[in-house]
């Protein structure tokens, strides 16, 4: 009878559909579609946001996406069903024992049926013979193992797509929320109620190269909380911060002519000592240049700073007109309070603070990476631990002969095994 086409057709579509080949072309053609296509935008400089509008929204991306998802639907479907048929089919053993079959005297069928029934093996009994095999379902670590695969590949693809870091600058005695505010940007409201207490880095020899950079946040409820280079904080599952940075904040403090007072903490590059920054004074049509000197002292004429610890500061300062002019009026060298009177205007600096670079990085996700990399290791211990054993018994006058097989060691182990299971349980009777 001739095979019916249609059937013929639906099996080797079946066939293709259930082989793993298919979801990792379709999977791999979705990881390089995503980077042939994401990267020029990229290198063009367009924003995060801009990108993921992109690879969200494009009718392209949402069909690789769909094709991605039902192909690996089905292929694990299809793959765990033959897989758990594979280990409810019963075997039968040979007709005659094999060549490298071992004997092991003194036992019968009976015997070996209940030693390995005993021991949760699953027995299939014919006339002379029998078939044993015991974790049948060992098979199913490997489905598991390449889901994890799949999983992780889209999440890590999710991951460069959806990642979204924040840089702020917060000053000591500055809380999160207010820095994010002067920023105009966003963090976390876990993150926001936290206020900086302290920075303190470290240095090696007193050079410039810092061995630990610490910083010290109270949260509302007077808990605190250390951030490290080395220890970022986790404010929620998938959102964490840590300091990056840190750099001198001078208190910059004004009196106009009609004696009204202000004050200001800037931010400004001034660490290593020796840098030079600049700011616009705040509400004052002048220009500050201003080189820090946090452990201010006098070597051979020069004015240098001893140490990188703020013990007696010292500010060298120099004011100018704001406009095309750039005319230099004021440059003093000016401690803590000394005012530099300038146009009507006098202008101190308070105090200085360190200020920390943090960077708040969103990660949404990372909980799926995780997952995919748990599946894989629960897969991979799964095959490790559950090895399927199967053993075929063949009676003869005075005794059985044994053969077998283990997963991943092969025949040899596999028969050794079940010859030393049935030896102990021919002694213990």
């Amino acid at each position: 009878m001739a095979p019916n086409p249609l059937t013929e057709g639906t099996r080797r579509v079946r066939a293709l559909i259930e082989s793993r080949a298919v979801s990792f072309w379709v999977l791999g053609a979705w990881v390089a579609l995503t980077l042939v296509w994401l990267v020029p935008f990229q290198l063009s400089g367009q924003s995060h946001e801009t990108i993921r509008a992109i690879a969200e929204d494009w009718l392209a991306f949402r069909a690789v996406y769909v094709a991605v998802g039902l192909t690996t639907v089905v292929c694990a479907w299809t793959r765990m069903a033959r897989d758990m048929r594979r280990a409810q089919r019963t075997g039968v053993a040979h007709p005659a024992p094999t060549p490298d079959a071992e004997r092991v005297e003194g036992m019968d069928l009976d015997g070996v049926e209940a030693t390995l029934k005993m021991r949760r093996y699953a027995v299939t009994r014919s006339d002379g013979s029998l078939y044993a095999a015991r974790h049948r379902y060992s098979l199913l670590g490997g489905s598991i193992f390449h889901f994890g695969i799949v999983l992780l590949g889209v999440s890590l693809v999710a991951h460069l797509l959806t990642v979204d870091s924040t840089t702020l600058r917060v000053t000591e005695g500055q809380s999160v929320g207010e820095a994010a505010a002067v920023a105009g940007v966003t963090v976390p409201s876990a993150f926001r109620y936290f206020t900086l207490e302290s920075i303190e880095p470290q240095y090696f020899e007193d050079v410039l190269l810092f061995t630990k950079l610490e910083a010290r946040l109270s949260a509302a409820d007077g808990s605190s909380r250390s951030f490290s280079l080395s220890q970022p904080h986790w404010i929620g599952p998938t959102t964490f911060a840590s300091i990056s940075d840190y750099n001198l904040a001078p208190h910059i403090e004004t009196t106009g002519p009609d004696g009204t007072a202000q004050e200001y903490v800037v931010a400004m590059n001034l660490s290593p000592p020796g840098a030079e920054d600049t700011v616009e004074v705040p509400g004052v049509p002048l220009e500050m240049s201003v080189i820090a000197y946090p452990d201010h002292g006098v070597v051979d004429g020069r004015d240098v700073s001893l140490s990188y610890n703020i013990i007696e500061p010292a500010f060298l300062v120099a004011v100018k007109e704001l406009g095309r002019t750039g005319l230099l009026v004021a440059r003093e060298l000016v401690r803590v309070g000394e005012p530099i009177e300038v146009g009507g205007y006098t202008i101190r600096i308070s105090g200085l603070s360190r200020y920390g670079t943090f960077r708040v990085t969103s990660a949404p996700a990372l909980p799926f990476m995780a997952l995919g990399f748990l599946v894989m290791t629960a897969g991979v211990l799964w095959r490790l631990v559950l090895r399927k054993h199967s053993v075929m018994v063949w009676a003869d006058s005075d005794g059985v002969s044994v053969d077998g097989w283990l997963d991943m060691a092969g025949r040899s182990a596999g028969r050794e095994l079940g010859v030393e299971l049935l030896r102990k349980a021919r002694k213990a009777s």
